[in-house]
């Protein structure tokens, strides 16, 4: 008598919807300039595309700067940009949104989240400088247009209108 074989068919492919991620949009400030403006901006370009709104904040820490580096390290264990960040909230209440705090230097820091984060697109201040300030170095928006991997949307103080 011969042995009984079977033969199994392969499993059917599981059908996984493709990831689905939530998109985001983040606005970075340092507390100065047009901040309102900039946060009615990434809440309105965050409506349209129903989209989360992430508030950072970078607090530069530089070991260079000595004693700034102490004022720094300070706030921080007072919890003010936290705080801060706190009376940030967008004014369409149905755009959901986030703070987040970030240490080091600004520029690297906001890419790297750009990254980590799959930020969709990036709201900065595009403040004016002086002749002699661009002879030095770029703003930071200069800095991360072309190395981020999303568009960066830029605007002047007072230019950003009511919704």
């Amino acid at each position: 008598m011969r042995p009984a074989t079977m033969t199994l068919a392969p499993p059917a492919p599981v059908s996984r919807p493709p990831a689905v991620r939530e998109p985001k949009i983040l606005f970075a400030t340092d507390f100065a300039g047009d901040v309102r403006g900039g946060l009615r901006l990434a809440t309105r370009l965050a409506a349209e595309r129903g989209a989360t709104v992430i508030v950072l904040h970078v607090l530069p820490l530089d070991p260079a700067e000595g004693e700034g580096l102490l004022h720094a390290a300070v706030a921080l264990s007072r919890g003010e940009p936290e705080r801060r960040l706190a009376r940030l909230v967008p004014d369409d209440a149905a755009v959901p949104f986030r703070h987040a705090v970030e240490l080091g230097d600004p520029a690297a820091c906001i890419a790297a989240f750009v990254e980590r984060e799959g930020i969709e697109l990036l709201v900065l201040e595009a403040r004016p400088r002086s002749a002699l300030g661009r002879v030095f170095g770029r703003s930071l928006p200069e800095r991360l247009i072309g190395n981020v991997s999303c568009p960066v949307v830029t605007y002047r103080a007072g230019a950003v209108t009511e919704c």
